[in-house]
């Protein structure tokens, strides 16, 4: 498996080193530790990036696999008696929290160029997709102080939605700032050649 190459923020390439699966790691926490990954190198918010910087080091690298696909029983039984329930509904309200402040400071800049764009509407979705999700999981299980492996992959599948469809309404809303902001440096660029 060939090593990702990566570019820094003066667009130097950066080999990463290529590490061996950690077999205790959950993999709906790879999914999260993927997405918190590509978030940091967007390098869009300092405050963000700092704030997700709990994942170990060695599970934001890639992953060498084995061609082999997860068994029902792995990924039941992976790493999930680290966290209990009440921790993995924090982790994902702080992290949404972050999340949901960014998309809320983008969508604001976007109503700020354009009020009558189209994309608000599909930010303000996608924000009311994951707010359900984050709900779900930060309610209580039926059964109180409930530990069971199904409640805690429940509550990590939820969480990773809740994180992901705020990673989404945060692209949207910066995909739509910024073609704005290059259809508006072109339009001022034609009239500056035009006169």
């Amino acid at each position: 498996m060939l090593p990702a190459i990566f570019t820094n923020d003066n667009n130097q390439s950066i080999e990463a080193v290529e590490v061996t699966s950690n077999s205790s790691v959950h993999p709906i926490r790879r999914k999260l530790s993927s997405i918190r990954r590509r978030l940091s190198q967007l390098g869009k918010s300092k405050s963000l990036d700092e704030s997700l910087q709990n994942v170990p080091e060695s599970n934001t690298l890639n992953y060498k696999t084995e061609n082999k696909e997860d068994t029902v029983e792995d990924v039941q039984n992976n790493g999930k008696e680290d966290k209990s329930v009440v921790d993995i509904q924090n982790e994902a309200k702080r992290v949404c929290s972050i999340l949901s402040g960014e998309v809320k400071k983008h969508l604001k800049v976007l109503k700020t160029i354009d009020p009558m764009n189209c994309a608000l509407e599909d930010v303000k979705n996608t924000m009311k997709e994951a707010n359900v999700w984050l709900v779900q999981c930060l309610s209580a299980p039926t059964v109180p102080n409930c530990e069971d492996d199904c409640i805690k992959e429940a509550k990590l599948n939820q969480q990773f939605h809740a994180e992901r469809c705020l990673l989404e309404a945060n692209e949207l809303a910066i995909k739509e700032i910024k073609r704005l902001s290059d259809h508006a440096c072109r339009n001022t660029e034609d009239e500056q050649v035009n006169s």
